[in-house]
This record gives structure tokens, sequence and C-alpha cells, in this order.
């Protein structure tokens, strides 16, 4: 099951609303044998900080402080298996700004350095860029790729 999440602009952490919601859904997939997929649900650049819908701003803070959030609170947890960081980064054909895969990657890597320091059991999930589907950056020579690179 994908829950897609996402705060009201200039919402502060995560509301208990929200979090009696999650919990809830996160219960019953597990009383269903369900393994869940929790996705912070926007659609932008977010290194510019510019986005397709006022009702996806977010902020490289806020979403820093969501997953330390739901790593420490689904820590041990089995059913949330894989964080989708975030859900589809585009610079829609340049209408917001411009992100290199290089930024985009070090965005997620210190996305997943934040839910590691609290939760090493649950899968990232790092999207293309091009709303999640370009991911000819990655189309390195094998021989050619640096471990850092992966």
């Amino acid at each position: 099951m994908r829950i897609p999440v996402h705060l009201s602009p200039g919402a502060s952490g995560l509301p208990r609303a929200i979090s009696a919601l999650l919990d809830q859904a996160v219960a019953w997939c597990t009383e269903l044998g369900m393994y869940v997929m929790i996705d912070w649900h926007s659609i932008g650049n977010l290194q510019m900080g510019l986005f397709q819908d006022p009702m996806y701003v977010t902020t490289k803070q806020e979403t820093y402080e969501f997953w330390r959030t739901i790593a420490r609170h689904f820590k041990g947890h089995n059913t949330p298996a894989f964080y989708e960081l975030f859900n589809e980064p585009t610079l829609y054909n340049g209408e917001l700004g411009r992100m290199s895969w290089s930024e985009w990657k070090e965005i997620n890597e210190d996305i997943i350095a934040v839910i590691r320091a609290h939760d090493r059991e649950k899968i990232p999930l790092v999207a293309g860029l091009d709303w999640g589907y370009d991911l000819t950056p990655l189309l390195v020579e094998p021989s050619t790729r640096r471990a850092s690179d992966t």
C-alpha cells in the first residue's frame, strides 16, 4: 500500500491528525499482512524551492524533519518497508528552474543519512528527475562507475 503524505504549506512538523491517520493506515495494513510505502508527496524542484502547485510546496528542512520524524516513529515496525523520499522531482521543462543530477543525488543522500541515523531497516526509494522517469544519469558504463556513484 502506498500512502502519500504532504503537509499544508506553512505546517510545522507532522500534525497529529496526519500522524493519527498514518498510524491507522499502517495498523490496517499490518492486520491485512500488507507492506506500506510511505511517500513524501511533492512535485517540483526541492533544490530551488519551486513546485508544480502551491499544495506541493515544501522545503529541504521540512523534508529532512519529516523523514527524521517518520524514521523515529516507525523504527522497528516491519509494516512500513519502503520510504519514497520525494514523489516526483521535476524541472517542468525549465519552468521550475534547474537542478543537476549530482545536486538531486546529494539531497537524497542527506535524506537517507537522516533516516539511517534512526532506522537502518527501511528501503529508501529515490526517484529520477522529470517526474521520476529520467534515470539517464545512471547510464554509465559499469567499468567506469565509481563506488561513490552508487
